[in-house]
């Protein structure tokens, strides 16, 4: 059995576990629980041998192969290593960003020193070290670049191909800065009073800041660098006509048109700019991708990815029969599940595997429904490919979760829309509720409540103009703290029961999208009184504690800095206030006992390590107490020792000292990608409860009472790199639009011959 994720293995494994003691209890009795039971008592004559099969399964069950994707393709590679080829040492590594770092600022030390500093300062707004390297990580091999330009652009930038253009934009500029201090005092008015322009796009308000802002870059009269201040759009003369109102004077004077030839100059300046940066991603790309191969195969380094590709190579190789065969005498049958999720090169694995010999069986199960959201980098078209190919298919139509009404309500809602899954070959299929003996309802004062409700937030009779987002949101939030807090109430009372039980905070969810809204929910729960925790995929190294830790850390690297110490005396951490700090610098012995403590931790780190310092310096600086006086003080506690954790393990696998594991946490804290499993945020408490769970990581559980606060909210904004499918190729192939601004979303997705 092979599944997608750690947590879904577990859960797995112990339905599984579950299910084979249910099984047995049936035989032995005779009578099952439900249909499947039933059946399976009806269907097997020999109940004994079945039984004795079920005990047998259950003591070994330790051994049960159900597998994440990864951990599959790693067995099958280590066990079978001499087919594979793979080395046995190698050694894998989930977090390779170090190394993709060191590429992308070999790439960009190796390819800007070419250019000229015109180029090499615009390029810098765009794809710094930084930015490249988040763009060189995204790259997989098949991926094609959009849109693409002949690279020997940058031979021409690189041999003086923007040197004539650069020159008539500083000629541009120049006559700007000539006469700019001649022609203000009549720029100014033209612009004041005149009342047909736009009033948004040119507010009286703001018309000092850009006289300002003109003054200024007049008056330092900058060198050109490949960038000019926007308010030269704003004083051109193209701009001024587009603002004015139809039929009214256009404000006119020669400093507008001087404007609108620096804006048109830097336009053909920016132009093959643009292509130059287009081609440098490209070649990006290409130096990206095998750089990385090559300085893993050099350092032994194997990434999870590399676990696929591995075996799928290995399938097509000289040795495919009998690595084929060995798999198979080991695993004649798979069953993988939460299939939506899979790729291309996942897919390719498993159909090589089990549709080269007759006697295998391989069951898919997925919910294409799923497969639009592309979790964990999932591919819809592999999916339905899937579908198209297997030769056999059974719907499982029967909900084993979630009560009969709530069944019929999401029925009714997806049957009354088009396509409402967008991807019109994936269409909704009513399903009905599993016949159970005893089911749970929610009740409230002995009355079954409705399990689908749909709030709708009104706006106040003096509203007339459209709700805001922002106005939305907190009325939403507010609301769904008061009708949590009410049913808490109810619960505590006896009135609110779970079947036969009170309603407690364990039993309430709320998902939400992402982790913002994660932290606006337990504000605002919190504000009530009740309880929660926050279950979510946010790193560990943006929250306010590592910013916090660090400060501290810091210090007792080096003591002797007072404005070090100032700024981790500042912190919640060790609770410094205003007060406190002005004290110490009027008390000299309170100030040298903080020091002395400082330096105890100073000397304990260089001749103990990590850990036993991070021990002395919470016992010594009160951190516990500190933190549990705030209302989450058990969320900002548990950051400080996982934080703690993390750095002791990490000094210990690098022999790290404390320059190097202070210099770690920086980089890691200054990392926008998404966080390693062991560097997500773990739950403070296992206490009663409220759960907020981001809606990924909910995936597959279930609670009693759920609420989905933000569901209203739309879509989320396009990323700088979007994969997609081009619609005129085939499947499987797929493209990468490298940063926004490059083409408009028609060049994206052309239309169809039928529209």
């Amino acid at each position: 059995m092979v599944t997608y994720t750690r947590a879904a293995t577990e859960d797995l494994r112990l339905r599984v576990r579950q299910m084979v003691g249910s099984c047995l209890q049936a035989f032995a009795t005779g009578q099952g629980r439900d249909e499947f039971e039933t059946g399976l008592l009806a269907g097997i004559d020999d109940h004994e041998q079945a039984g004795r099969r079920l005990v047998s399964a259950l003591q070994d069950f330790d051994e049960a192969a159900i597998f994440t994707i990864h951990a599959f393709c790693q067995r099958m590679l280590k066990e079978n290593s001499l087919e594979s080829g793979a080395l046995i040492d190698t050694e894998l590594t989930p977090d390779l960003d170090e190394l993709l770092q060191e590429i992308a600022a070999d790439f960009w030390r190796l390819q800007m020193d070419r250019f000229p500093p015109a180029f090499t300062a615009f390029a810098a707004k765009k794809i710094l070290p930084d930015r490249l390297f988040y763009f060189v990580k995204k790259m997989r091999p098949g991926l094609k670049l959009l849109p693409t330009v002949d690279p020997a652009v940058l031979e021409r930038i690189a041999g003086g191909g923007l040197t004539g253009i650069e020159e008539e934009v500083c000629r541009a500029l120049a006559a700007v800065f000539r006469a700019w201090p001649l022609v203000r005092e009549e720029v100014y008015p033209l612009l004041l009073e005149n009342t047909a322009l736009n009033k948004k796009s040119y507010c009286p308000e703001k018309m000092p800041r850009w006289l300002a802002e003109m003054d200024a870059f007049c008056q330092e009269q900058p060198v050109y660098q490949g960038v000019i201040p926007e308010i030269f759009e704003k004083f051109s003369a193209d701009s001024l006509e587009r603002a004015t109102r139809k039929n009214s004077p256009v404000p006119v004077h020669p400093f507008f048109h001087l404007c609108q030839e620096v804006c048109r100059r830097h336009g053909m300046f920016a132009s093959l700019c643009e292509q130059g940066l287009i081609a440098l991603r490209q070649e990006a790309a290409r130096y990206g991708l095998a750089e990385f191969d090559r300085r893993k195969r050099n350092k032994n380094l194997f990434a999870y990815d590399d676990l696929l590709h591995k075996l799928q190579q290995t399938l097509q190789g000289q040795n495919r029969e009998r690595l084929i065969g060995r798999i198979l005498d080991r695993f004649p049958a798979a069953l993988i599940d939460e299939f939506q999720d899979t790729d291309p090169v996942q897919y390719e694995i498993f159909t090589t595997l089990y549709q080269c010999a007759a006697q295998t069986l391989l069951y898919i199960i997925g919910d294409p429904k799923q497969a639009i959201y592309s979790f964990r980098g999932a591919d819809i078209f592999t999916y339905m490919t899937a579908i198209r190919d297997v030769p056999s298919n059974f719907d499982l139509d029967r909900n084993y979760r979630s009560e009969p009404g709530l069944i019929r309500a999401v029925n009714s809602l997806f049957a009354a829309a088009t396509d409402p899954f967008v991807y019109s070959r994936i269409t909704f299929h009513p399903v009905s509720a599993a016949d159970k003996k005893e089911r749970i309802f929610l009740t409230i004062g002995g009355r079954q409540e409705p399990p689908l409700q749909l709030w709708q937030i009104m706006r106040k009779p003096a509203e007339n103009e459209a709700m805001g987002r922002e106005v939305a949101e907190k009325r939403v939030l507010t609301s769904l703290a008061a009708e949590i807090s009410r049913l808490l109430e109810l619960g505590r009372s006896g009135e609110a029961l779970i079947g036969a039980r009170p309603l407690g905070p364990r039993d309430i969810a709320v998902l939400v999208r992402e982790n913002r809204e994660a932290q606006q929910v337990q504000k605002v729960l919190y504000r009530v009184g009740v309880p929660s925790v926050q279950q979510s995929m946010e790193d560990l190294f943006s929250s306010r504690e590592a910013e916090e830790l660090s400060r501290v850390l810091n210090v007792v690297a080096e003591p002797a800095s007072d404005r070090k110490i100032r700024a981790a005396l500042a912190t919640d951490m060790l609770a410094g206030t205003c007060v406190d700090l002005l004290r110490l610098e009027e008390d000299e012995e309170a100030w040298s006992r903080r020091l002395n403590a400082f330096q105890s931790c100073h000397q304990c780190w260089r001749d103990k390590g990590f850990m036993a310092m991070f021990r002395l310096l919470l016992d010594q600086q009160h951190v516990r107490v500190q933190l549990l006086r705030f209302v989450d003080g058990e969320r900002r506690l548990t950051n400080i020792l996982h934080l703690g954790e993390v750095l002791h393990s990490h000094e210990r696998e690098k022999k790290a000292t404390s320059a190097a594991l202070l210099a770690w946490l920086a980089d890691r804290m200054a990392g926008r990608d998404k966080a390693a499993e062991e560097h997500q945020l773990r739950l403070e408490s296992d206490a009663e409860r409220v759960q907020i769970v981001t809606i990924h990581r909910a995936k597959g559980l279930q609670y009693p009472v759920v609420f989905c606060p933000f569901s209203w909210g739309g879509s989320r904004s396009i990323r700088e790199t979007v994969s997609f499918h081009h619609p005129e190729e085939a499947f499987g192939a797929r493209r990468v639009r490298p940063w926004p601004g490059f083409f408009m979303a028609g060049e994206i997705l052309p239309p169809s011959k039928n529209g």
